[in-house]
């Protein structure tokens, strides 16, 4: 490759191949990764599918022990009431006795 102390064409034109076959790994490398990490937090639980109603959601709750059912049948009345928030008031409170 070399001639007299100097490269031949031929040696400047591999030095230079080589030189954006590695950057351009690098860059590959460095893309591949950001996006594999930043597409592990955007998944969703895998409880929790995309798609999946209100209704289905509280049931696996309920089947993984994550409820108890005196909150799931709160939580299901809350979620078949269509408007709660129209008469302004939250989740349904306990009547107190007067005294």
């Amino acid at each position: 490759m070399y001639w007299s102390g100097h490269m031949t064409a031929a040696g400047w034109i591999l030095s230079v191949l080589w030189t954006l076959i590695i950057i351009a790994l690098v860059v590959v490398g460095i893309v591949w990764l950001v996006s594999a990490l930043g597409n592990r937090d955007t998944q969703p639980p895998a409880s929790e599918a995309p798609g999946a109603s209100a209704r289905e959601i509280l049931d696996r709750r309920l089947a993984s022990g994550e409820l108890t059912v005196e909150q799931h049948e709160q939580l299901r009345e809350t979620i078949d009431d269509p408007a709660p928030a129209a008469r302004g008031a939250g989740p349904p409170r306990a009547a107190r006795a007067p005294g």
